[in-house]
């Protein structure tokens, strides 16, 4: 019994596409549970025409939220697999099958498709590191059929309900930017995971918001929305803390200011906010951001 979640936040027309993506699957879900943090009329009128489920979450939610709140509906409906999805993605009418049947060969607990860039379908959506390597090409890494370890949360990764009822769900203080690598973080010891290179799924770029080529080893996020900066940041300090990543520590102290000074020419005011807010994660403070700023 699988349950789909997509989480939809103030984007009807992406919503619709998604959907419409969902319901053409060669094995179908038996749940299509849409959460929606907007709470917007017109997503409602969206939902409605499809075979799916209406939750209505909350702007305060999160992503973080949306999907805790779409998982646990999952759960109490009895879902024994859950499937995971963004608004913004569209998964290839093969995407479940090929996730199903990779799991139950590899005996995975956990499994990710190849999340591919809508802009450029050579490259994936987002960088992944193969030790110090940043690797975007999707046919380098579709030359194994799984790459153990290396799931993405929320773009089309597909949990064993063992998964939730053991780790529990994403944390709500994280709210976005973050809350996905926490969770994988806390399942990784756990549960056997893996990158399906068949099962793929369409996402936007994250290119925009590099600062300087997102291949290079030193750069670095830089959303130009400051709430998305700041959830980015001072997450990044606390999954760093809570999660013993030494290595992330001395790599983040070399790669903004890097990024920041030379890159960036004497940057010192973009260097400031990321200080601040990652040091503020690193000290577990997950306070919630004042809507007052005007960036």
């Amino acid at each position: 019994m699988i349950a789909t979640v997509v989480v939809a936040f103030y984007r009807d027309d992406l919503l619709h596409r998604a959907l419409e993506g969902i319901l053409a699957q060669s094995h179908t879900s038996n749940w299509v549970i849409v959460v929606d943090n907007a709470n917007l009329e017109s997503t409602r009128e969206i939902a409605s025409k499809f075979p799916c489920e209406y939750l209505i979450g909350g702007t305060s939610f999160g992503s973080a939220g949306g999907f805790a709140l779409g998982m646990k509906h999952a759960i109490s409906l009895g879902a024994s697999k859950i499937w995971l999805l963004d608004d913004d993605g569209i998964p290839t009418k093969d995407c479940l099958k090929t996730l199903l049947g990779a799991s139950l060969k590899n005996k995975l607990e956990i499994a990710s498709p190849i999340s591919i860039a809508m802009e450029n379908p050579s490259k994936t959506a987002n960088n992944f590191f193969f030790g110090v390597r940043k690797i975007d090409s999707v046919n380098w890494i579709k030359k194994r059929e799984i790459r153990l370890g290396k799931v993405q949360f929320y773009n089309g990764v597909l949990l064993d309900s063992s998964v939730v009822k053991s780790v529990g769900y994403p944390k709500l203080e994280l709210f976005m930017r973050g809350d996905e690598l926490d969770y994988y973080y806390r399942c990784r010891k756990q549960f056997r995971m893996a990158l399906v290179t068949s099962a793929h799924y369409f996402h936007p770029s994250s290119e925009s918001e590099y600062k300087v080529d997102r291949k290079r080893l030193f750069s670095v996020n830089y959303p130009l929305d400051y709430k998305k900066r700041y959830y980015q940041y001072r997450n990044r300090g606390y999954l760093i803390r809570e999660h013993k990543l030494i290595l992330e520590f001395f790599f983040d102290l070399v790669r903004y200011p890097i990024t920041f000074i030379v890159y960036k020419k004497l940057n010192f005011e973009a260097l400031r906010e990321w200080f601040q807010l990652w040091t503020m994660g690193l000290k577990k403070d997950l306070t919630a951001i004042k809507d007052t700023h005007t960036n």
